[in-house]
C-alpha cells in the first residue's frame, strides 16, 4: 500500500467512525454493505451502486446494487458552466452571455443504450427555437443523440427533455450538452439530469 493509499485511508476512517477501512481487490471481495472508492471518471460504469458522496475527483459508493432500471441522477456539480457563478450543488442557470446552460463532464461511457433526461425548469422564451441538448464523444467523433429544443414543447415553464443514446462501444470524453441558440432571449435552469439504461 503506498503512503498516498495509507494516508486517504486514514482520512476516510477519521471522517467515518462508524466504517471499517479495509482493502480488497475487487468488489466479490468485499460487504454488500462495504463502502468503496472510485475515480470519478468511471462514475457511469458504477451506475447500478448506490452513490454515497463525491468530491472533485473521486466518489464513494456502497457495494449494494440499486434496481438496475431505475434512475440514477448525475451530479449537477460535475457538468460545467461557462460561468461558475451560476452553478450550485442542486441548479445551473443560463448566463444572457453564453449560450451553453451546461457542457461535459468529459467522462466515460461503457458500451450500452442510455436515456438521459435533463430537467429543464423556469423556461422564458420568445423564441420559437430554444436551442438543443445532445450527448456525443470527442474521442469516437460520434453524436449519439441530438434533440431540438422548441417551444411548443414547454408547459408551464418546465421540460423534461429525454434523449435516447445508443452509444454502441465503450467511449472515453462524453458530453452532454444543453445548448441556447440566444441567451439573450432565452433563459432557463438545469434542475437535475437523470440516467438509466435501457433493456
Amino acid at each position: 500500500m503506498s503512503a498516498d493509499c495509507g494516508t486517504f485511508a486514514s482520512f476516510v476512517q477519521f471522517r467515518l467512525p462508524d466504517e471499517r477501512i479495509e482493502f480488497a481487490d475487487s468488489l466479490e471481495n468485499i460487504g454488500e454493505k462495504s463502502l468503496f472508492l472510485a475515480d470519478r471518471n468511471d462514475m457511469i460504469k458504477y451506475i447500478g451502486y448506490e452513490l454515497e458522496d463525491i468530491s472533485d475527483k473521486h466518489i464513494l459508493l456502497r457495494n449494494k446494487k440499486r434496481n438496475e432500471n431505475s434512475e440514477f441522477e448525475f451530479p449537477i456539480s460535475y457538468m460545467i458552466s461557462s460561468d461558475k457563478s451560476l452553478v450550485s450543488d442542486d441548479a445551473i442557470l443560463s448566463g444572457s452571455e453564453s449560450n451553453y446552460l451546461c457542457y461535459g463532464p468529459y467522462m466515460k461511457f461503457t458500451g450500452n443504450d442510455y436515456n438521459i433526461t435533463f430537467e429543464l425548469e423556469d423556461i422564458v422564451s420568445d423564441s420559437e427555437l430554444l436551442g438543443f441538448a445532445e450527448v456525443k464523444s470527442h474521442t469516437t467523433g460520434k453524436t449519439y443523440a441530438h434533440n431540438d429544443i422548441t417551444a411548443d414543447m414547454v408547459k408551464d415553464g418546465k421540460l423534461d427533455l429525454e434523449l435516447d443514446a445508443d452509444i454502441d462501444t465503450d467511449a472515453e470524453n462524453v458530453e452532454m450538452i444543453v445548448f441556447i441558440y440566444e441567451p439573450e432571449k432565452t433563459s432557463m435552469k438545469l434542475g437535475s439530469v437523470k440516467i438509466s439504461v435501457e433493456d
